[in-house]
Formats: C-alpha cells, sequence, structure tokens
C-alpha cells in the first residue's frame, strides 16, 4: 500500500465534552452522566486529533464500554461489577470519522454513565473502544485519494478471530466507599464485612 499511519482520537469540546470524566465523590447506588445540557441534548463524543493528521477519513465498524481499572473492596474487585454503561447515541455502523484542515471534522457521539457500587472506592476508568477499518483515506492537493493501512493496536474484540485496529478515550470516575454502620466508624462494606466475619468464622 504504501503509506501508513497511527490514528489518534481526542474529546470533543463544547456540546462534545465528557462531562463525567474526572468526576468524584460518587456514592453507592447513585448515577452520574456525562451526557449534558437542557434536557440532556448534549452526548460527548471523540474526533480525530488534528495535531496529527491533515487530511484523514477512516471508518468505524464497532464499538464496545469496558472498565480496565477497579478500586475498591476485594469482594468488589474479584466480581469485577463495573460501574459503567453506555452506548453508541445511535450511530450507524460503519460510521466515518473524518478531519480536513479547510473543512473541520466530525464527532462519534456516545452516552455512558457511572454507577457507584457496594465496596467501590477510588478511581475507576472506562475505556471506551472504537473498532476501525484497517484502511483508512487521505488525499492530495490535486484531488487524488490515497489509501492507508493503519498501524494501531489490533484486538480481537469479538471473539471470532478477526483482528481489527482499534482506537479508545479513558474516562475515570472516582468512588466512595459505603461504610458499614455501627457504633464505631468502620470503613468497609457490608459485603466486605460479610466476608471477613464469614473468613474469621
Amino acid at each position: 500500500m504504501g503509506f501508513s499511519t497511527y490514528i489518534q482520537i481526542t474529546n470533543g469540546t463544547g456540546n462534545s465534552a465528557n462531562t463525567l470524566n474526572g468526576r468524584g465523590n460518587l456514592p453507592a447506588l447513585s448515577t452520574i452522566s456525562a451526557t449534558s445540557g437542557p434536557e440532556g441534548a448534549n452526548t460527548p463524543g471523540v474526533r480525530l486529533d488534528p495535531t496529527t493528521t491533515a487530511a484523514l477519513t477512516c471508518y468505524a465498524i464497532g464499538f464496545y464500554v469496558t472498565q480496565s481499572l477497579y478500586n475498591g473492596g476485594p469482594t468488589y474487585v474479584t466480581d469485577g461489577n463495573g460501574i459503567f454503561t453506555g452506548t453508541n447515541a445511535g450511530t450507524t455502523f460503519p460510521a466515518k470519522l473524518y478531519y480536513n484542515a479547510n473543512y473541520g471534522s466530525n464527532t462519534l457521539n456516545y452516552t455512558l454513565c457511572a454507577t457507584g457500587q457496594n465496596c467501590a472506592s477510588g478511581a475507576q476508568i472506562c475505556t471506551l473502544v472504537w473498532d476501525l477499518s484497517s484502511t483508512a483515506l487521505s488525499g492530495t492537493s490535486a484531488g487524488t485519494t490515497i489509501p492507508i493501512s493503519l498501524l494501531n493496536n489490533q484486538y480481537d474484540l469479538d471473539g471470532n478471530g478477526t483482528y481489527s485496529p482499534v482506537v479508545t478515550a479513558n474516562t475515570t470516575v472516582y468512588c466512595l466507599n459505603t461504610p458499614f454502620p455501627s457504633d464505631n466508624p468502620v470503613y468497609i462494606c457490608q459485603d466486605e464485612f460479610s466476608r471477613i466475619q464469614q473468613f474469621l468464622g
């Protein structure tokens, strides 16, 4: 093919900003959302990083929400009950993602919520993953289209042995542990108290 590049994305700004990233003090059973604006009209989005390309078009073919960091009591961490849920905000795949220095760019929007879990405490990191087509397109000043192979890390996201390049974006939320109520403050959650009690007999 002759040409290759590594695609990077960045969080949207303004109406496409991710208002969930960096939020803290999330107690158990409370939910916060990345959607903002009047009546929740503004969903977050990502776009091609304009500092890495002058003109590029690629295609996203899938979207995944995973939790890549769990913090809290051993019960919570072992069970791996993630706090994040999200959707692709109505995007139909394959979806074009482009940037052109002269004509601007578009965003891939998504929804994202975090719900505090019992025993979750500290930083929880959500990794949003967009599965890409293996070939992107660029162009010349003469209007010639150039196919470009992607150097991004490749993963088998659906387990069928088909590896595709991906781009990712992280969101961090800080959870508060829900303390076990007692006469003397015990700063462990009910599940963890029960686990220790069972272990000790």
